[in-house]
């Protein structure tokens, strides 16, 4: 590499879902690799799962010793514990969803941006804009999570 050269890593976009619109929709993929495109694709099965509240099948996909990390609490856990808190959060609500998904994948990595919708019993609503990076191992486990949002929203979970 000549003096002064960036090294660049290519990242491949592979979908952006409008705004309003439920995960499911289909995926553009653009110059994917067959590995980074099954990442796509467990990537959607983890989240489509939690959202169909199916905590079995998105377990599944998390390797027993991986480890999650969230800036709001600064302490690593294990990312099975993670997804049970998140459980008692999302059951505690009447809808809960994914929109706005924006996804970017690597070698054994995909980093997902998207909007979560949860609707209370009462009616009331909380955003969360979320940015969360899965890393997976060569069998396609998630071995880490990591996961930025403000929380300042969260306080409306409360009220």
């Amino acid at each position: 590499m000549r003096r002064g050269a960036a090294k660049s890593i290519r990242l491949t976009r592979l979908h952006s879902i409008p705004k309003n619109k439920k995960s499911n929709a289909g995926p553009e993929t653009h110059s994917m690799t067959s590995g980074q495109n099954d990442l796509v694709k467990i990537t959607r099965s983890f989240f489509d799962s939690i959202q169909r509240r199916d905590w079995g099948s998105a377990t599944e996909l998390i390797h027993p010793e991986a480890r999650a990390l969230q800036n709001v609490s600064g302490q690593e856990t294990n990312a099975r514990e993670l997804l049970q808190s998140m459980q008692g959060l999302v059951s505690s609500l009447k809808d809960f969803s994914y929109e706005n998904i924006r996804s970017i994948a690597c070698p054994h990595a995909v980093v997902e941006q998207h909007d979560v919708h949860m609707l209370k019993a009462n009616g009331g609503e909380v955003v969360l804009d979320v940015c969360i990076i899965l890393r997976f191992d060569d069998a396609g486990l998630i071995v880490r999570i990591d996961e930025y949002f403000d929380s300042a929203p969260l306080s409306g979970l409360l009220n």
